[in-house]
């Protein structure tokens, strides 16, 4: 039973830190653009593989932003569809699309991280948005973002995006991988003076060129899967600071349509956060699934009113955050209330992506087999 006191315990604790997180932090709503015609240049930079169905609707959604100086680094890394000819085809169209293919893969670089360095040695831009082709971005969140960096004195921009047409499972998923994203980079204490804390996001990744630039740069993260994270810690360690908030629906996306997708799609990734390691994996999957449980001690027969009182605060604690949260992450509050199931979800990703590693000597991504000893060399964000 004590261990089952000390599991609610961290709970509460985990969730109420969220919602002080979440009630702390900025929101792009409440950003005003600034009343200025003299906007910095800016590079939108992303990289596509085998997308011909979603890369036409990608495009015109960053075309149309609002954004007076802009360019769209669309990088085509090895697709064998026709999305690298969807892209020159709206390319001839639009002058500010600027095409990039990519024929072969440099030995020892992920596929996704050599495509986005070559996107940002053919971008021009004072500032580069490092995103993915299934973001969607309302027509004034670059005005706004560039705002946020001058108001925040930010040379990095994070915004945590809005998850649409998930299934309700997903979604469950989506908010206990939230909360350990959350807990895990310290969000809290991102920017803040003295912090080591730092953080990035896939959908949205905004860079001071000239700070980027002083970064070890993406040669340093090359064998890194957790590429986003990893600019965070890139621009952390060449003294730039970072301003994090949560882009509502300026910054949203489909990130998978169903679990399934989700289950499949991390596999690349949720092995890194034991370190490629089988006896951490091991300890990794026993706290999370003593974690994730702890709440439901509480229905033990034998268990004391201590524990039924944690418990109930447990479950407090999630319903607070889906309040304080349900316009930022998920349309539902119901799914904060199914804690256990999302934690024993996101522990499961977690193991068949050290399995799958195990099984096939390391991970595949964008039809490259990476071995599992260059994952271990080429690690650098560790939590």
């Amino acid at each position: 039973m004590l261990a089952g006191g000390i599991g609610c315990s961290l709970w509460i604790a985990s969730y109420l830190l969220g919602v002080w997180t979440v009630l702390r932090s900025p929101r792009l709503s409440r950003v005003s653009p600034s009343q200025t015609d003299d906007w910095p240049s800016l590079s939108i930079v992303f990289a596509a593989r085998d997308e011909e169905r979603e890369i036409g609707q990608a495009l015109e959604a960053f075309i149309s932003q609002d954004y007076p100086s802009l360019e769209v680094i669309a990088v085509d890394d090895r697709s064998s569809d026709a999305t690298g000819e969807i892209i020159d085809e709206m390319a001839r169209r639009d002058s500010r699309i600027r095409p990039v293919h990519i024929e072969t893969l440099p030995e020892g670089w992920l596929g996704k991280v050599n495509a986005l360095n070559e996107g940002l040695e053919r971008s021009t831009g004072e500032w580069v948005l490092f995103t993915d082709a299934d973001v969607m971005l309302a027509p004034d969140t670059l005005r706004k973002s560039i705002s946020f960096a001058n108001e925040k004195s930010a040379d990095h921009v994070v915004m945590f995006p809005r998850l649409l047409g998930a299934s309700y499972l997903l979604e469950v998923a989506f908010v206990a991988f939230s909360i350990l994203l959350m807990t895990g980079t310290r969000a809290y204490r991102v920017g803040k003076p003295g912090s080591k804390a730092f953080i990035g996001v896939g959908a949205f990744n905004l860079v001071r060129r000239e700070a980027f630039l002083r970064s070890k740069g993406f040669q340093w993260l090359r064998m890194e899967v957790a590429d986003y994270m990893g600019v965070g810690l890139l621009m952390r360690d060449a003294g730039a600071r970072t301003a994090f908030a949560f882009g509502e629906m300026g910054v949203s996306l489909v990130w998978y349509e169903n679990l399934r997708q989700m289950v499949r799609g991390m596999e690349k990734n949720m092995f890194s956060s034991a370190w490629y390691s089988y006896p951490r994996l091991a300890l990794l999957i026993t706290l999370l699934t003593a974690f994730g449980l702890a709440p439901l001690t509480a229905l033990l027969p034998s268990a004391p009113i201590a524990i039924k009182i944690l418990s109930a605060a447990a479950f407090v604690s999630s319903a607070a955050l889906g309040l304080a949260s349900r316009k930022l992450f998920i349309g539902r509050t119901t799914p904060y209330l199914l804690g256990p199931l999302g934690f024993l979800l996101v522990t499961f990703m977690i193991l068949n992506s050290g399995i799958r590693c195990a099984l096939r000597g390391g991970i595949i991504w964008r039809g490259t087999l990476y071995p599992l000893d260059w994952l271990r060399k080429g690690q650098r964000v560790r939590f």
